[in-house]
């Protein structure tokens, strides 16, 4: 019996090209003034209008609705605003705001009443929807994609396709890229040890 010895080498793995992300020029955070647009607060959030109530919000409602089919984006705004601050706003109502506002480059206001209309209804695919696209316009990806994967499964839209695939690839290139630059950063941290 005679001893053998085997020396096997692994090949390397083939690393991928290191990964460089590019500005997206799609940002409109600099553009935006910070403040939000009101949302009742309370018991005004969820209490049961009367029917007076109900009346002054529709007309309300009816008036934004003439107005930005006029054209009048912050009309219209003033007015879905005033007929929100009835009280007691719908998840729909808070997603047209919300919609308008995006329309309007004020991803932050559009985020924060989505943000409202998913605590009235959480399977809102429409707030997520807006919500989705306003972070996109952030920068916030990561937060952008659990959004829009969340309103592609309630409800699939062709509309936001693109943007749900920029993305989902923007996260996995960050992640790729995070990967990498930590790889790098070991193998640095490793030969300045020796």
């Amino acid at each position: 019996g005679g001893t053998l010895l085997l020396h096997v080498r692994q090949p390397k793995e083939d690393e991928a090209p290191p990964v460089e992300i590019s500005d997206d020029e799609g940002l409109w955070a600099a553009e935006e003034k910070d403040e939000c647009e009101p949302i009742p607060e309370g018991d005004k959030f969820e209490q049961e209008l009367t029917e007076e109530e109900q009346d002054k919000q529709n007309a309300l409602k009816g008036e934004a609705a003439e107005l930005l089919e006029d054209g009048d984006k912050n009309g219209a705004l003033a007015k879905l605003t005033e007929s929100i601050l009835v009280g007691n706003p719908s998840a729909m109502m808070l997603a047209k705001r919300a919609e308008l506002l995006l329309k309007m480059k004020r991803p932050r206001a559009a985020s924060a009443d989505a943000e409202a209309a998913l605590r009235k209804n959480p399977d809102s695919a429409k707030a997520y929807k807006i919500r989705g696209k306003a972070r996109r316009f952030l920068g916030e990806y990561a937060a952008s994609k659990a959004d829009l994967d969340q309103a592609q499964k309630i409800d699939y839209d062709d509309e936001i396709a693109d943007v749900h695939s920029y993305v989902t690839k923007r996260v996995a290139k960050m992640a790729l890229k995070a990967a990498q630059d930590a790889k790098k950063a070991a193998a640095e941290e490793a030969a300045a040890g020796k």
